[in-house]
Parts: structure tokens; sequence; C-alpha cells
């Protein structure tokens, strides 16, 4: 039922491009170091957590990793051998595999089952003081924000990756503010802001209400954008100058805003402003 995937198989051929960008978002270690972290993933959602791992292994960094991951089976473990070698060459990568179950004549020794606060506790006894990256389906999630809180975890401190659907208090925002501006009536010139885009030498004057990406977007500019919720945090610029009304739904830090940092996709002008890009 993949929309994206299935599209991708229909429709692209040998030789089609495409453009992408880098990584983004708020699910990353850089921007919550730690001396200690625990890895918590769940089937597919290995990868981001896993991206992490290698960034560290890399990079030989100085950081006490626990990695724990879940399984329906042994068959099932993704990077297994590459998690086997990271374990295998590094002293502070270690390294729990559980699977839900395993098949006739499929040898396993490892811990069997679901994760629990027994299995926690024997794979890192000091979880407590970590810093927790957990990605998985929704109901592991869900499964291991119930251990770790009743375990007394400093839920600050957990950080989870979710590929769900929009939340809907931010959909209805967004569906709210679209029919705001198609009512919104016609503007005094002197009303208009001027948004500049510094590194592009461009600039443009948007009504009252009119996003700074949606500026972009007039003078041919394309700030990446995946949600257009202020959800992602894709669309991250920085503001040289000027006021904005930014109503983010959790996609930027306060250390970012604090630097001058805006979501472009949810951040109205309150006068002139001055964006790098």
């Amino acid at each position: 039922g993949g929309k994206v995937s299935n599209w991708l198989h229909d429709t692209l051929h040998e030789g089609q491009e495409l453009a992408v960008h880098g990584p983004v978002g708020l699910f990353n270690a850089i921007d919550f170091p730690s001396p200690k972290v625990l890895y918590l993933s769940g089937g597919v959602g290995i990868t981001p957590v896993m991206s992490m791992a290698r960034w560290f292994y890399d990079t030989n960094a100085n950081v006490d990793m626990t990695f724990i991951h879940s399984a329906r089976s042994p068959k099932d473990i993704i990077y297994h051998r590459e998690l086997e070698h990271m374990a295998s060459r590094i002293d502070n990568f270690s390294l729990h595999l559980i699977c839900e179950k395993h098949g006739l004549g499929e040898p396993w020794a490892g811990y069997r089952g679901y994760l629990n606060h027994k299995m926690l506790e024997l794979m890192v006894p000091d979880f407590l003081e970590r810093e927790v990256f957990c990605c998985g389906p929704t109901p592991y999630m869900t499964a291991v924000k119930r251990l770790l809180e009743a375990a007394g975890f400093d839920m600050t401190r957990y950080h989870e990756e979710s590929f769900g659907a929009t939340p809907p208090e931010a959909r209805a925002d967004a569906v709210e503010q679209a029919e705001q501006a198609a009512d919104a009536p016609e503007v005094d010139l002197a009303d208009l802001h001027q948004v500049e885009f510094i590194t592009s030498g461009k600039s443009i004057r948007v009504a009252p209400g009119e996003t700074v990406h949606a500026a972009a977007a007039k003078l041919g500019l394309m700030i990446p954008k995946a949600c257009g919720m202020g959800i992602c945090g894709t669309c991250k610029v920085l503001k040289l100058g000027g006021e904005v009304e930014m109503e983010h739904n959790g996609g930027i830090t306060e250390d970012d805003e604090a630097e001058g940092y805006i979501l472009s996709c949810c951040s109205v002008p309150k006068g002139d402003v001055r964006i790098e890009f």
C-alpha cells in the first residue's frame, strides 16, 4: 500500500533522475550529545538508529553505545552481519538481539520473546543514565515508553522517530490557515512585507499571513520541504533580520531558535525579514 515506493517501482526507469537532499529532522545524535546512548529498535525501525551507530563507529567517537534490536525471527534481523562486525571491533558497542520466535532447525541462542524490564536490566544496567533513541512500529514504541516510564526514566532524554501519519491537530491547523488565506481580502501595498533572500539575491513583497516558504516559491527558490506543517524540520533556514511568527509542531529545537533559525513553512513575517538562502 505504499504510495511512494509503489509509484517508484511502477514509474521510474533507468536513466531518470530525482533531486534529493540530505538527512534532516530532530531524530539525530548530534542535537542530543551524550557520552552514553541506548538505541532501541524494532523491525525496519532499525534504519535511523543504525545510521547514528555507524556515524559514531566510523568516526571512532568516544561514545558508549548499547544497541538493542527486536526482530520476528533470526532471519529477519536487518544488518545482522554488520552489527556483529561492529560489536566485534570496538569495546564501546554492546549488541543485544531479541527474536520473537525462531523456526525449526533455525539455531538461536539469544534472547527470545519481547523486550521487558528484566531483559533491559540484564542488557544495560545503567539505562537510566543514557540518552535513548527509539524507532519501530507504533505498538513497539508505545511499549518501550511505558517500560521506561515505569522504571522512572527521565523522558526528556527519550527520543523517537515516527513514520506515521501527520497528527490530526497539525493537519487541522494547516487546513484552517489555508482557508483563512483563501478568504483574505485585498490588502494595501503599505501592508505588504518584504522578504529578502540574501544568498540568492532575490526579494519579494508578500501579503500578511503568507509564509517565508511561500515567498521563496514565488521567486522560484525551492527550499526543501516535506510535511509543510512544522513537524519534520526539513525547511529550516537562518533568519538574519526581522521578526516572524512561527507556529510549528515540534520540528525545531529551542537552541536552533535561539541561533535565529526558523521553519519557513510555518513562519509568517511580522515585518520586513532577511533570510540566508
